[in-house]
């Protein structure tokens, strides 16, 4: 932070002093784009005018967002509060609520379409909520396309000139000063390198920075009143949503960020590490690559969602949409690292001699599943392969995305109804009318009130029906269905997946004796321990028959497993033990000894 007096123009008597730290926002530097040295008046006046700058962008940004959000509560109120009484048909209240939904999602779009920055992106992150919003509401923001007009060749050059601290003719052969495309974060020009390589150049926009942190605090000021206002915000955690989403969002204003991920997916699909050889991700330049830049190899590809230009350059649409399934399940179900994003403008599609290519791009937003999360999406597949309602409630439990008063068995029979309504043979002998009937219950289903999601989990399925719809429009006759069935071949086998759960059980077992001595130590700490409560009575040791009944619990369904696998010995052991602990819950139960008078 700099301090000093101010020389105003024109006038040689020095102003009174004053220190950023006295201006609405608080800065250590600036970013000009203008390599020139200032003294150290003109810095800190210069400071001053950027901090005015930020504050007055901050007050429209907020008092844009804090007007829409004003704008769409109201029309909720007045269907919620005031047209719904006066409706007693039941089918008439659920199309006035349904279009009420769809507007709320219209008008947001509008707005965001119209200020752009964080609103878009805000609004596809919305769009990944069903379990947070209706579906008319979510599905209204399916649409919203991160394309905006471009900003002018010279602030890019001010840019990239700042960030390498040199000229952009000394950084680059050649410059396209026309983007090649435009969003609401940055800007994408195609370039040359001093060694005659042709490369891509992701440049963010002057200000983003600013701009993006004034948005937020205008969806902070939002999630505030819904959080004073109303129920519903506690019940669904919005707090922990807008902050995990504020994370996501501010990664994507460090470039760096995004080549690592790029690079990452580069060795995933490498052919030498087992990827496929015609799926292909951009090389980074890391010595062209700074916070706000990023440089990339650049491939002449045509877009993916463009059908009638991949049949006229000779590319087979079935081919290509097998291999973007082949892409999905490599990082889904073998990586655990996928690509959060993937709307059309983000495929490419490269023809050439030895095959079609798929290339993929723009890793600023991914998604990363845990080695458990994994193994309980695999339980969900081979549960919905073998239509078992009971396999998939356990996985989807396991993904931890059922609320904890979700009725388990309530859920398990309405999956099994759609089994029976829908699926008379295997799921992938299908029509891809029919495939997307099942999908589109399974999703009414998921979007229920017994559902909950982490921002990856619900951007995971927001990818994959994105890439589904891509794979509809490319193959309407459902052909690439025949690579969904490989996939699950591939990774789906119940005996794979039977080794795997016999290992987690081995874990949890040897895990056992550990839990068994922290439950102890709990017991022994009696009532102090937050956990138990303050129930005992005195004169006798506090009782607590959770963790003995839970202890139980977990020996008699682990017995029931080692039974199944085989090894009876070891089964019969387990339900001693667990005998043993329902004694001494049974036990802990009995009514105290009364105190001697």
């Amino acid at each position: 932070m700099v301090s000093g007096r101010f020389v105003s123009p024109g006038n040689d008597a020095a102003a009174p002093i004053k220190t950023v730290s006295q201006a609405p926002f608080v800065f250590t530097g600036c970013r000009t784009g203008v390599l020139r040295s200032q003294t150290m008046s003109e810095l800190t006046q210069s400071e001053l005018q950027i901090a005015r700058a930020r504050r007055r962008l901050a007050r429209k940004r907020v008092s844009a967002i804090l007007r829409l959000f004003y704008r769409m509560a109201v029309r909720w109120l007045w269907t919620e509060r005031v047209r719904l009484r006066f409706c007693d048909e039941p089918a008439a209240r659920e199309a006035i609520r349904l279009k009420m939904w769809r507007g709320l999602g219209e008008c947001y779009r509008a707005a965001a379409l119209a200020l752009g920055g964080l609103l878009i992106k805000g609004g596809q992150l919305l769009s990944t909520r069903g379990d947070l919003f209706p579906v008319a509401f979510t599905s209204a923001l399916s649409s919203l396309q991160d394309e905006v007009p471009p900003v002018p060749f010279e602030a890019v050059r001010g840019v990239i000139e700042a960030e390498f601290g040199d000229r952009l003719e000394r950084v680059f052969a050649t410059f396209d000063p026309v983007p090649l495309a435009a969003a609401s974060l940055g800007q994408v020009h195609r370039a040359t390198l001093p060694d005659g390589a042709e490369v891509v150049v992701k440049v963010l926009r002057p200000g983003v920075d600013d701009l993006i942190r004034a948005d937020l605090e205008g969806f902070r000021q939002v999630v505030r009143r819904l959080l004073r206002w109303t129920e519903w915000a506690k019940a669904f955690d919005l707090a922990g949503v807008f902050f995990e989403s504020c994370h996501i969002l501010l990664r994507e204003l460090d470039l760096r960020e995004e080549a690592r991920h790029t690079q990452r997916f580069a060795a995933m699909f490498n052919p030498e590490a087992g990827g496929h050889p015609r799926i292909v991700v951009p090389h980074v330049h890391e010595s062209y690559t700074r916070q706000r830049v990023l440089t990339l190899s650049y491939f002449p590809g045509i877009s993916v969602k463009d059908r009638q230009a991949l049949v006229e350059a000779g590319v087979d649409p079935i081919d290509v949409a097998k291999l973007l399934v082949h892409a999905l399940s490599r990082q889904v179900l073998v990586d655990g690292f996928f690509h959060a994003d993937p709307h059309p403008g983000n495929i490419l599609v490269v023809p050439g001699d030895a095959g079609v290519k798929l290339v993929l791009i723009d890793f600023g937003m991914v998604g990363q599943l845990t080695p458990r999360q994994r193994r309980a999406l695999k339980r969900v597949g081979v549960g919905v392969v073998g239509k078992d309602p009971d396999a998939i409630v356990m996985g989807l439990d396991e993904l931890a995305v059922l609320r904890p008063g979700a009725d388990r068995a309530a859920l398990s029979r309405t999956i099994a109804w759609l089994f029976d309504k829908q699926l008379q043979g295997e799921i992938f002998t299908l029509k891809p009318e029919q495939f997307l009937e099942v999908v589109q219950d399974l999703r009414a289903l998921v979007y229920s009130a017994a559902f909950q999601f982490p921002s990856d989990i619900a951007f995971l399925g927001r990818g994959a029906s994105t890439q589904f719809g891509v794979c509809r429009m490319l193959d309407p006759d459902g052909k690439f269905l025949d690579e969904v069935a490989v996939a699950a071949a591939e990774h789906l086998s119940v005996t794979r997946e039977v080794g795997t759960w016999t290992q987690e059980l081995r874990q949890d077992l040897l895990r056992l004796p550990a839990r068994l001595d922290a439950a102890l130590k709990v017991l022994e700490r009696g009532s102090g321990h937050p956990f138990l409560g303050h129930n005992s009575m005195p004169g006798r040791p506090a009782r607590a028959g959770l963790p003995w009944g839970a202890i139980a619990g977990v020996l008699w369904l682990g017995g029931i497993l080692w039974w199944g696998f085989g090894a009876t010995q070891v089964a019969i052991a387990c339900w001693i033990l667990a005998g043993l602990a329902l004694a001494w819950l049974a036990l802990m139960k009995l009514p105290p000894v009364p105190l001697e008078p």
